[in-house]
């Protein structure tokens, strides 16, 4: 991920310095000022590697999490990168090029993971202190590109876009340029970031009589009930423990805004989620539906017998309660 922001044979970013004879710097052309031990051009750069901004304060480099093996390896690297002393003669011929083109993965990781990330969740930042505040600078912020929301509403022309020209008061550089992207490698770049966007389940194979409640329960506590409450009673999303919602709400509603999220809403798209992990969800949802008795068994009931008087003193309270007002105290109307 260097490329994304150093410049290396004329290819790749400006943000940070040429690293093309990176090699031929000496040991008095580094500061170690905040490195401990040995002052060689190695141990500052793998100390560097491992810490920049402990190493060179202010540092808009991240820090990658590398391996004590890795900043050794890359370090050994950086040190081979000289001007040939050699004469051209005894340089070897170069391999013959690979006729077929670089891939939108190789080059997303070669230009892009760096700020982005190798997966495309973001870059972290984990040692400067300037970046643990509230107000991190703007600068820095470097989007997650691995979103369902923002693959839904990015096109491929707004992804090649940002790409080609940036985005001014950013540190997001135009690419269309001599030592950056060419046209062909940026879409082969926008290609690799939709393949990220997941397919949605089909909403026809959703269904809560499929799916098994125990599931959904386990499903809902993990990735529902910090918005809609432990008990489905709400919280910065709505009460879904909800008679009048649950009644009318049908299946196909219910999935739809699980799968598709709701927009202008704090509700999100779970587009990656199975069709059988959405009939679980719905299946547990339909739990906390109020289910009327079925006529018929309410006279079956009705015919065994007397009613006792706990049951006539119930029906007294329910009755009062729900239908008095417009019925009448006796049912006068």
């Amino acid at each position: 991920g260097c490329l994304g922001c150093h410049k290396y044979r004329g290819r790749g970013g400006t943000i940070g310095p040429d690293i093309t004879y990176v090699g031929d710097k000496t040991v008095h052309q580094f500061d170690f000022r905040h490195v401990e031990g040995e002052h060689t051009v190695e141990n500052w750069l793998v100390t560097h590697f491992k810490s920049p901004s402990a190493v060179v304060p202010g540092t808009l480099m991240p820090d990658m999490g590398l391996t004590d093996q890795e900043a050794h390896d890359l370090a050994a690297y950086m040190m081979s990168l000289k001007r040939k002393s050699a004469p051209a003669a005894y340089t070897p011929l170069p391999q013959p090029l690979d006729p077929e083109p670089v891939s939108g993965e190789t080059l997303y990781k070669m230009y892009c993971s760096a700020c982005h990330g190798p997966d495309g969740v973001g870059a972290v930042v984990r040692v400067s202190k300037m970046f643990q505040g509230i107000d991190r600078p703007r600068e820095l912020l470097t989007p997650s590109l691995r979103n369902e929301d923002t693959l839904a509403v990015a096109s491929d022309d707004y992804l090649r876009a940002i790409i080609r020209t940036g985005r001014r008061g950013t540190s997001m550089l135009s690419w269309l340029h001599e030592g950056g992207l060419t046209p062909e490698e940026i879409d082969r770049v926008v290609a690799y970031i939709r393949s990220w966007q997941r397919t949605p389940p089909p909403l026809a194979s959703i269904s809560s009589k499929r799916g098994n409640p125990e599931y959904g329960r386990a499903l809902y506590r993990s990735r529902c009930r910090n918005c809609h409450g432990s008990d489905g009673r709400g919280g910065i999303g709505v009460a879904l423990r909800s008679t009048s919602l649950l009644s009318v709400a049908t299946d196909e509603f219910l999935a739809r805004t699980i799968v598709y999220g709701r927009a202008n809403t704090a509700m999100p798209s779970w587009k990656h989620l199975t069709a059988d992990e959405v009939s679980d969800l719905l299946a547990f949802l339909r739990t906390w539906e109020h289910r009327p008795p079925r006529k018929k068994a309410v006279l079956e009931k009705l015919a065994k017998g007397k009613p006792s008087r706990r049951s006539l003193r119930i029906g007294q309270v329910l009755y009062r309660s729900h239908w008095a007002a417009c019925h009448g105290q006796k049912g006068q109307g």
